[in-house]
This record gives structure tokens, C-alpha cells and sequence, in this order.
């Protein structure tokens, strides 16, 4: 090799990931892979066995993905990739980015309620 550090060595060489780091590897191997909007991202087990991660982090990381909007995942069928994220109202050096659309899982709000009702 020349020197370069590949994304699944730098995935290997980093131990305690959390979701979201997780997730940035997981689009920085789809970009490296040149798969564009509507591609069908490599199973679970595939990208856990790639990336050196448990499929539970995976699917932590492709939750916080669909959340962003920048996959979708279909029973049966896969996970793919999707166009361009959803417009943001406010910019991410501002702190933490809202939807526009602000759709909520049903788990999401559940969890919500149980928090706020007694």
C-alpha cells in the first residue's frame, strides 16, 4: 500500500464508536463505493463484517440514517439510499438541526409521553 488509511482500517482502529460515527462510515464507504441516490446499501451483517462493528451499532447507526432522511429501509427488501437530505431550518453550526417536515416515529412519541404523563 501507499501509506493511505482506508476507511475500514480507520472504522477498525477506532473502538468505542457511537452511533453516529458509525453512521458517517457507513456514507463514507457508500461514497467510496460511488453508490448513488436509490442504491441498495450491503446487509447488516455485511456492513458490521466491513466495518469491524456489531449489527447492533449498525442498526443504531441506520436508525440515525432514516431519521436524517438519508436512507429509507423496507422490509424484505433492503436499504437504500435516498436523494438529498430534508431541508434544515436552522444550519448545523447553530446546534442541533430541526426536520422541515418534523415527522415523528410512533415509538418516538410514545416514548415522549411516557416521559411527560404519569
Amino acid at each position: 500500500m501507499n501509506g493511505e488509511q482506508t476507511v475500514t482500517e480507520t472504522a477498525r482502529a477506532m473502538p468505542g464508536r457511537n452511533g453516529r460515527q458509525v453512521a458517517g462510515l457507513i456514507l463514507a464507504e457508500c461514497e467510496r463505493a460511488g453508490l448513488g441516490a436509490g442504491a441498495r446499501l450491503p446487509t447488516e451483517r455485511q456492513l458490521a463484517a466491513d466495518l469491524g462493528v456489531t449489527r447492533s451499532g449498525i442498526r443504531h447507526a441506520l436508525a440515525t440514517l432514516e431519521a436524517e432522511g438519508l436512507i429509507s429501509r423496507e422490509v424484505g427488501r433492503g436499504t437504500f439510499l435516498r436523494g438529498t437530505p430534508p431541508a434544515r431550518h436552522k444550519h448545523e453550526a447553530d446546534g442541533p438541526a430541526v426536520p422541515a417536515d418534523t415527522d415523528f416515529a410512533p415509538a418516538d412519541v410514545m416514548t415522549i409521553r411516557r416521559l411527560l404523563e404519569p
